[in-house]
């Protein structure tokens, strides 16, 4: 889903490491030809597209605390929505049948990575939708468990750290506890 491919284009390593792909042009323009935009100059993108990525990953962080959206979410969310126009056309299809078609014009990637994030809110269920729970990645994903329990990105990298990180800070209230 290009809404997480977005969220996810910001790797946070640690509170002084953040890669952001948006800023390396070649990537960014790999990433909006992937997802349908045939863009020469992307330079005029990279701010709306970082505007949209901290909505979206502000928006999934209200859904995880919350469960719904709060109405500065849907504020920010609609100003990347719209106005947009869409054209219907009449034509034939393979068999010959009139076929009712719409397309949209003045389409900008912001506008379609927003709306797919709205009908991803709006079709399936949005517990799924979670931020890594390791806050040194911090990643967007869907979790595919029946119970909905998945809390990172990856259990055997994210997981991992995260337990060893837990595991570590009990020892050493231990040892400490131990030597007073």
């Amino acid at each position: 889903m290009i809404f997480i491919e977005l969220i996810n284009s910001e790797h946070i390593h640690g509170p002084d490491h953040v890669d952001d792909h948006l800023d390396k042009a070649e990537w960014l323009y790999e990433a909006l030809k992937a997802w349908g935009f045939e863009i020469r100059d992307i330079a005029p993108w990279v701010g709306p597209l970082r505007e949209l990525r901290i909505v979206l990953r502000a928006a999934v962080a209200e859904l995880m605390e919350f469960g719904q959206l709060n109405e500065a979410n849907i504020s920010q969310l609609n100003s990347f929505l719209g106005p947009i126009t869409y054209r219907y056309r009449v034509d034939l299809d393979a068999e010959g049948k009139t076929a009712l078609r719409g397309t949209f014009e003045d389409q900008s990637p912001t506008h379609v990575i927003a709306l797919g994030f709205c009908r991803y809110l709006e079709n399936e269920d949005m517990k799924r939708l979670k931020l890594c729970e390791n806050t040194r990645c911090r990643e967007a994903f869907i979790d595919p468990t029946r119970n909905k329990s998945k809390k990172w990105c990856a259990s055997n990298a994210c997981g991992n750290l995260t337990k060893v990180r837990a595991f570590r800070a009990r020892k050493a209230v231990q040892v400490k506890n131990e030597k007073s």
